[in-house]
């Protein structure tokens, strides 16, 4: 089937792929016997996390900096992620491609072509299901971009950009430091800030109401 274009795609080159226009970038996938996509979304769709999406613009254009996003990977017409929850069940999870409509959706990154047949894929997406468990979620250390960086190289694709999680690894660095230091508390943000929406959509990634169609 030819890669479905609609609904405002925006996709570009992965970090290890020449840099091509998006029609040609289309013309290698429906070349592709299993090509490969990384959807990257602005976590959630509140102001507050829109203004870091602007603020972070800039930065992902030199590929340099980071923010808040979620991640996902879409192969075969399914886009595959993970989420927290407190049942002991995995947590992952699949949606229609650019859909998850609990985020944003920002971009897409062409990574490459796997060249595995679906039942290849299943396997790949069965093994690392009890490895990738919903109360094992962590913010800063095993979220969906995480998932999303392993299951690339799972498929032996190219990897991820370090954009899309460097906000996560400097914020676990910042938090080893400050448990080092016998601090419990992370530095606060402007007291005068609004961060409760912030807080709700970043920290509480969760799945339990299954938001994206599991298909």
């Amino acid at each position: 089937n030819a890669f479905d274009t609609a609904g405002g795609l925006k996709l570009y080159a992965g970090p290890k792929l020449s840099n091509a226009s998006q029609e040609e970038l289309v013309d290698d996938i429906n070349l592709a016997k299993a090509p490969v996509i990384l959807n990257v979304y602005d976590v959630g769709s509140d102001p507050t996390l829109k203004t870091i999406a602007r603020i972070n613009t800039p930065a992902l254009l030199t590929g340099k900096g980071g923010g808040v996003f979620h991640g996902a990977i879409e192969v075969y017409g399914k886009e595959y992620s993970y989420g927290g929850s407190r049942q002991n069940i995995t947590g992952v999870f699949t949606c229609h491609p650019r859909k998850c409509s609990m985020h944003t959706y920002r971009q897409s990154l062409y990574l490459g072509d796997c060249e595995l047949d679906p039942d290849q894929i299943d396997l790949v997406i069965n093994k690392m299901k009890p490895e990738w468990m919903a109360p094992n979620y962590n913010l800063l250390r095993n979220n969906c971009v995480f998932f999303s960086k392993e299951l690339a190289i799972e498929l032996g694709v190219s990897e991820i950009p370090k954009w899309v999680y460097n906000l996560a690894n400097v914020g676990a660095s910042l938090e080893n430091m400050l448990s080092k230091s016998g601090s419990n508390e992370m530095p606060s943000v402007n007291k005068s800030q609004n961060t409760s929406n912030l807080k709700e959509h970043i920290i509480e990634e969760t799945y339990e109401n299954n938001p994206c169609e599991d298909i």
